[in-house]
């Protein structure tokens, strides 16, 4: 077993009349609450189990002191580190889930904290000396079955010292995310780690064998461990696009495990362009104080909202969660790119009734988070056709448009590959004439690597948003050549298909860069392609040109694709297959 050092000390929740700047975290809540922070419970602390592990100090008293807390009374503190804590296996007091190992020798326990973020605990010094904390666990199981001897490891878990002087209440947090490691060397799954290397992700939480904390001082110290927290619950909103502009939430602002509450100041904040303030419920305070309570300062606006509120008879306490008030917000944006905020606690101030001049109760705070997912922009083929009145055969000029849709995010550049069927279709040319980026002079070209093959690239820069945008316009003309396969035969008369399509697509914004697989993609795009009856040297018009390919092989069964009829012999009927269309053209 070694110390800690590194990581985050919360909140020092004090009723001051400056405010505090509380830490963003990851969403996260309380054992025996709605969040995911693990914190340890008076019943815990107070088990006999949970006793001195090592070092030079002696525990000389282990009291439940009125409200939340346990006192812890050391003689003997050292510059050595003294360890307290419920070592293997741990209590289901602890907040841990049950996790079964073995077959042949089962063994269960109590040690899965998987469930956790973080490990917190509010550290007030009631002695006359200086104290130094912080919060450990060992996770690997130290006395797996004999099926498990071999390879199963202890590794030990610590975050920063924590000076704590005399009459200060401190949060101590170890982040599961980074932590200060030992004992890893022995390590096969993870890396060998030196003692002592910080910010290290824990793991093996599923398997956690110690919990605790550790302290340092001189001589004698003196403090209350206890787990109350302020939290948001649902400690994580996750909204998706659907929900913009038609959707409200709430949220619970939560106090757990507290004493003698007499009056709060709280003011939340939060990225008001994500979503906006709707309204607040403070009618849960007659539940808290049903003797009667007043608002002392209410504002809101664009991403905050404050309360201060006091009672007006006596003060309230509650081992369990109590709402101090509600928020309604509103889904008010989004994004081709995930948004995030915090509900952030930016004031915190929660005050006791201690005569003539009250304490600050101190409390483990946690942010809450809110998630939009994020908008998937779309590309789109419209098929355009200048001239509806003329089928599409051979001759045929069309347009396709590339659309982009669903840009809520600042869109300033793009590079396509397209591919069309260049046996039946020519490609002519490219137009940005009313695209949203811009004209050729903005950056934006093509070029044709190979027949049927575009690249299509806009670099200039010009920032576009809306739900809907051309981008450019490709023009086709319909043209092939003269084999059997384009050629009208009875039995053989078309139509054919042609078709258009993206095989790689890239989207530039101000805020990032979405690939293919981050785009909803049209389907391939196919046009029906008619054969022309009689025009047998695929130009788009049935003249004496047909009529004299035809006739120079008549009698003959060969070339198959003159034989018009398709009754194996190149004859009259073939001839006025071409006569009966004599005259037909397709202009373009």
């Amino acid at each position: 077993m070694r110390t800690k050092a590194v990581v985050a000390i919360f909140l020092l929740a004090i009723f001051a009349l400056s405010s505090i700047a509380i830490i963003r975290l990851l969403p996260v809540s309380a054992s025996g609450s709605s969040s995911n922070t693990l914190t340890l419970s008076d019943a815990e602390l107070m088990l006999s189990e949970f006793t001195k592990e090592w070092g030079p100090g002696t525990l000389t008293l282990k009291t439940d002191v009125a409200g939340p807390g346990v006192r812890f009374n050391f003689t003997g503190l050292t510059s050595a580190d003294t360890g307290v804590g419920d070592n293997f296996p741990v209590s289901q007091l602890a907040g841990g889930a049950w996790k079964t190992y073995g077959v042949t020798n089962p063994f269960s326990t109590w040690g899965d904290f998987s469930a956790y973020k973080r490990y917190s605990l509010c550290i007030e010094n009631v002695g006359t000396e200086p104290v130094t904390v912080n919060l450990m666990m060992n996770t690997g199981w130290t006395t797996p079955p004999p099926e498990y001897a071999a390879g199963w490891r202890n590794t030990f878990w610590q975050n920063d010292w924590i000076y704590i002087g005399p009459g200060e209440c401190k949060v101590v947090t170890l982040d599961f995310s980074s932590a200060t490691v030992y004992n890893a060397i022995d390590e096969e799954e993870f890396t060998k780690y030196p003692d002592g290397t910080t910010g290290v992700a824990m793991w093996r939480t599923d398997e956690v064998s110690d919990i605790g904390f550790q302290v340092l001082g001189s001589g004698a110290g003196s403090i209350v461990v206890k787990g109350t927290q302020l939290y948001i619950d649902p400690p994580v909103i996750n909204k998706t696009p659907g929900d913009i502009s038609v959707t409200d939430f709430n949220v619970s602002i939560t106090l757990y495990d507290f004493a003698r509450l007499m009056g709060f100041d709280i003011k939340l904040t939060w990225d008001g362009t994500l979503t906006s303030f709707v309204s607040a419920d403070n009618t849960t305070l007659d539940v808290l104080w049903p003797g009667g309570w007043t608002t002392v300062l209410k504002q809101s606006g664009a991403g905050f909202y404050r309360l201060v509120a006091s009672s007006t008879s006596t003060s309230a306490s509650n081992t369990g969660s109590s709402v101090l008030f509600r928020l309604k917000l509103h889904v008010a944006k989004g994004c081709n790119f995930p948004l995030s905020t915090a509900i952030h606690f930016d004031v915190v101030k929660l005050s006791d009734d201690t005569e003539p001049t009250p304490n600050p109760i101190c409390a483990v705070v946690t942010d809450g988070m809110y998630y939009m997912s994020a908008t998937v922009p779309d590309l789109e083929f419209e098929l355009v056709d200048p001239n509806p009145s003329k089928p599409f055969e051979y001759c045929k000029t069309f347009n396709v448009e590339v659309w982009v849709t669903d840009i809520c995010a600042n869109l300033k550049d793009y590079n396509f590959t397209i591919l069309y069927d260049s046996e039946l279709l020519n490609l002519t040319g490219v137009d940005w004439t009313g695209g949203v980026l811009g004209g050729t002079s903005d950056g934006a070209s093509y070029t044709e690597t190979t027949p049927g093959t575009i690249d299509v690239v806009d670099t200039g820069g010009i920032i576009w948003t809306g739900d809907r945008g051309l981008l450019f316009t490709l023009t086709f003309h319909v043209e092939f050549d003269d084999r059997i396969e384009h050629i009208w035969r009875d039995k053989h008369r078309g139509p054919l298909t042609a078709w258009v399509k993206f095989v790689d697509a890239t989207l530039s914004f101000e805020e990032g860069t979405i690939p293919m697989s981050g785009i909803t993609m049209p389907p391939q795009l196919n046009i029906t392609v008619n054969l022309i009856r009689g025009d047998v040297d695929c130009n788009g018009k049935v003249n004496i040109m047909d009529l004299r390919c035809v006739a120079a092989f008549y009698d003959q069964s060969e070339p198959a694709k003159y034989d018009l009829t398709n009754d194996g012999t190149i004859d009259i009927f073939d001839l006025v297959v071409i006569a009966t269309n004599f005259g037909y053209t397709h202009d373009p």
